[in-house]
């Protein structure tokens, strides 16, 4: 969750592409007020929620925002991991907003992540080629001059 303002920038981005967006529950200021017992009781239900919208008939794809972290590039922990294996067991693309972490290559790329580079079009183009026909805007029967 260190990136959600990166997510939400990543979510303007696609909205503005007619593409619907999810989120994870943002967690810091609720996460800092817990106990150690009461955490771990939270973060499962947020874990468990996020899962189950990722596993939904209506997700189209999961976006991982692997950025650099740690001294790491495209790095993945291991909630997004978890994340990515569930995507890929319910037949769910994944993206990956960087490129694919060395660590964990030859599982990405058995689970078919797509690399973006930075790049959101790909994601775009597959979401709309898996929507047919494509909204179109309503015309206006009449026009205010």
């Amino acid at each position: 969750m260190t990136f959600y303002g990166e997510m939400l920038r990543m979510q303007d981005c696609l909205v503005q592409n007619d593409v619907p967006v999810e989120l994870p529950d943002a967690e810091d200021d609720i996460v800092a007020a817990l106990e150690q017992a009461e955490y771990e009781r939270f973060k499962r239900r947020v874990t468990l929620a996020h899962l189950r919208r990722v596993r939904h008939r209506t997700t189209f794809a999961v976006l991982v925002l692997n950025l650099d972290k740690h001294d790491r590039p495209d790095y993945i922990g291991p909630s997004t991991y978890a994340e990515i294996a569930m995507a890929s067991a319910f037949n769910k693309p994944v993206y990956l907003i960087g490129n694919v972490p060395s660590a964990y290559a030859d599982e990405l790329a058995a689970w078919k992540a797509v690399p973006l580079n930075g790049r959101m079009d790909r994601l775009v183009e597959d979401y709309w080629a898996s929507c047919v026909p494509r909204p179109q805007p309503q015309m206006k029967l009449f026009s205010m001059a």
